[in-house]
């Protein structure tokens, strides 16, 4: 049975709505298994978040992401205040403070900083295609600067390094001369 001949409407693919939603059913059924006899709310709560997800998927599903190009410098600037105060009102675990406790849920911005960052770095790559200048270099290095110190702050390398390798990436693919790649690196 092939699952290229059955499509869920608007051309969403199968294995993009099963695979997850399998993986979801069978983490519930994991913690149940584990935590059955001592903390039973633990699965339902685990339930709730997934239907919170499923919903923020459909929402995203027919969300156009291009919209959030032009807001790309705003969310920049968001993110770069939630690092801050994530070092100074951040819940520290063993000597690191990454995560905001908003009593809901607990936000990692670091997390949401890979992706805002990537989205900001699209914009400007896409907009000066033609004519990458050491000034949109020195721009890019000081807009992934300033999050990669911030969040090496808290501290966390791997995430650090995950944002910076991104800046990397799209130097490769961009048409920046491969002699200034090779000297930044």
């Amino acid at each position: 049975m092939s699952f290229k001949k059955f499509r869920l409407p608007w051309g969403i693919d199968w294995a993009l709505f099963l695979v997850p939603l399998l993986l979801s059913i069978f983490g519930v059924v994991m913690i149940f298994s584990v935590t059955y006899s001592t903390k039973p709310l633990l699965m339902i709560s685990q339930i709730i978040y997934i239907l919170l997800g499923f919903v923020g998927a459909i929402f995203l599903t027919f969300f156009d992401y291009r919209n959030l190009r032009s807001f790309s410098l705003f969310l920049y600037l968001i993110i770069i205040i939630l690092l801050v105060l994530v070092l100074i009102f951040g819940d520290r675990t063993f000597g690191a403070a990454r995560w905001i406790d908003l009593k809901i849920f607990q936000l990692q911005p670091s997390e949401l900083a890979k992706l805002i960052i990537t989205l900001l770095l699209a914009r400007i790559f896409a907009e000066n295609q033609k004519n990458f200048s050491i000034k949109h270099l020195l721009l890019v290095f000081a807009l992934v600067g300033l999050p990669v110190v911030l969040v090496l702050k808290q501290p966390d390398f791997g995430t650090a390094m995950v944002i910076f390798w991104g800046l990397l990436c799209f130097l490769f693919f961009s048409n920046i001369k491969k002699i200034i790649l090779i000297s930044i690196l």
